[in-house]
């Protein structure tokens, strides 16, 4: 996780929790912990312990095509000496491999190995049978909408505030 720097608001700080949003906001922090707690559980029904590693799988699972390093760490919100270790790891384990791009021998690619796509294809048949799955499934089209939209708006703003600190 960032360190973001918190300022002091320059409000009356008297209001209700409901005027805060606190309930809605005590929410998204459960359910994250909650969403993260069973994704690290259907990590480590393919053996992999570390959040950061099945993070990285699905990532790299999800996005199929190799992908630069530098956007692997910040979709990991890691720094690059983490990330360089965490693939270090995974590369031992023969789950990803690591080339140098084709346009700009800077750039260094990762992707994953067959062993790593088929940990990475598991994990996705473990998510469709998992809670997540169900419960979003059974949101209407235009519910998944909504949330997708006011998560995408949560992100952005945290992105944006990030980016300023």
């Amino acid at each position: 996780m960032s360190s973001t720097k918190i300022q002091p608001l320059a409000e009356d700080f008297s209001s209700s929790a409901a005027d805060l949003f606190l309930p809605l906001v005590n929410g998204v922090i459960e359910a994250g912990e909650n969403l993260v707690d069973e994704f690290c559980s259907i990590a480590q029904g393919q053996g992999l312990t570390s959040k950061g590693v099945a993070i990285a799988i699905w990532k790299l699972h999800r996005h199929s095509a190799p992908m630069k390093v530098s956007d692997l760490a910040q979709s990991l919100d890691c720094d690059a000496g983490n990330t360089s270790g965490l693939l270090d790891r995974l590369e031992q384990a023969g789950l990803v491999e690591r080339t140098q791009g084709d346009d700009d021998r800077r750039v260094r690619l990762v992707q994953l190995t067959p062993k790593g796509r088929k940990i990475g294809s598991q994990m996705e048949t473990d998510y469709k049978r998992s809670w997540i799955y169900r419960s979003l499934k059974e949101l209407s089209p235009r519910e998944r909408d909504v949330f997708e939209d006011v998560l995408d708006r949560l992100n952005r703003a945290a992105n944006r505030s990030q980016s300023r600190a």
